[in-house]
């Protein structure tokens, strides 16, 4: 059985980019809002392992006694994070979890079109399917200019209204979040306990709204295990309040009348290896002599069209069994779709893919799929 887990903040949170706090140049590290998945699976074990009551010098030299808490919440020396599986991390508006804008969806001043899947055409990756804006909107003079809406949020109602191809009623901008507070600290010597001749720095931290906190979905939690603590979070050890509530299934997408396909959203970033396609497609050329990509998704055979992408998302963090920063990797950020032709029924298809988790490090919470129609 799954829980939730609300993160809410006492004051400001930080949650560090990929670049390194050493880094040179002017510019601040800036935080990012929600955290990553790494981030929020060690605060998940720790709370689970306060939970149980673990004795924590005993839980790192691996003694029976805390055999328990290892078999729940995994352990360093060992690969993944034990029995729990994550969905998230995501923000929470009150009781409500907060989806990323489809990157497909552009809009400008309350006005919004969906791109479609072009005809074929040559360019320099070949001759491909490339996304476009439908013929009717591409004279409409309030559309000019409109771009994907990044850095911004759908409740699930208005997930489902664009993945059913209609239009939001809201869309959610980041600054209803939290603020952007900038900060300057200073390096200290620990062994003295005084500052750093020439080590400053600056971050920009996060001071989330108080109705607005971090969920996660975690499977693999004893039923009979209350969480409910104050924690560290984050950089610089700010403290957050965690409590369970009620996992909210996601719904599915109504059919349009004149859907052609079928559209893979990710709602949390993926990692495809460095690729910006999951594993197993490949490519194939079809009957207008256009690259597609052919594969398999939890026993749908689907064919990639084309995809709207973010920037590559940076994430490294610490490895703490080896105290040593872990290797930076680059992953599909949250809001990339994918346009798929799919052999069978279109609707079953939904059914199957939607909710299902895709890529590597899938028990993190990376590749969450939503699926709608195109």
């Amino acid at each position: 059985m799954s829980k939730r887990l609300k993160f809410s903040a006492f004051d400001t949170l930080f949650f560090r980019e990929a670049r390194p706090m050493e880094s040179v140049g002017a510019k601040p590290l800036e935080g990012r809002f929600p955290p990553t998945a790494r981030t929020v699976a060690g605060a998940v074990r720790s709370v689970i392992g306060e939970a149980m009551q673990v004795d924590w010098q005993a839980y790192r030299d691996g003694k029976a006694t805390q055999q328990a808490v290892r078999d729940i919440i995994g352990a360093a020396e060992v690969d993944g994070i034990g029995k729990l599986e994550l969905r998230g991390a995501f923000p929470m508006l009150g009781e409500e979890r907060l989806y990323p804008v489809p990157l497909h969806l552009l809009g400008k001043e309350n006005h919004y079109v969906r791109l479609q899947c072009g005809t074929a055409v040559m360019c320099d990756l070949g001759k491909v399917y490339l996304p476009e804006k439908p013929a009717s909107a591409k004279d409409d003079v309030h559309l000019q200019g409109a771009k994907p809406l990044e850095n911004c949020w759908l409740t699930v109602a208005d997930l489902m209204r664009v993945l059913s191809g209609s239009s939001p009623e809201k869309i959610i901008q980041q600054d209803e979040l939290f603020q952007a507070e900038a900060r300057l600290g200073i390096a200290l010597d620990s062994g003295t306990r005084s500052a750093t001749e020439g080590k400053l720095y600056q971050t920009v931290h996060a001071r989330v709204r108080d109705d607005v906190s971090i969920g996660v979905d975690v499977a693999g939690v004893p039923d009979t295990l209350k969480l409910d603590a104050v924690l560290r979070l984050g950089g610089e050890g700010r403290f957050a309040h965690v409590a369970s509530t009620q996992v909210q299934a996601l719904p599915l997408a109504d059919k349009s009348k004149d859907a052609q396909g079928l559209l893979l959203m990710l709602c949390t970033a993926a990692d495809f290896s460095g690729n910006w396609l999951p594993s197993g497609f490949m490519p194939v050329i079809d009957k207008d002599g256009a690259t597609v990509w052919q594969g398999e998704i939890a026993g749908v055979k689907l064919t990639i069209q084309c995809a709207v992408l973010g920037k590559s998302q940076r994430e490294g963090g610490w490895d703490m069994q080896r105290h040593q920063s872990r290797p930076a990797v680059s992953l599909v950020p949250a809001g990339s779709v994918y346009f798929c032709k799919v052999e069978g029924d279109l609707q079953h298809a939904v059914q199957q893919l939607n909710g299902k988790k895709i890529g590597n490090e899938m028990t993190l919470g990376r590749g969450e799929l939503a699926v709608g129609y195109w």
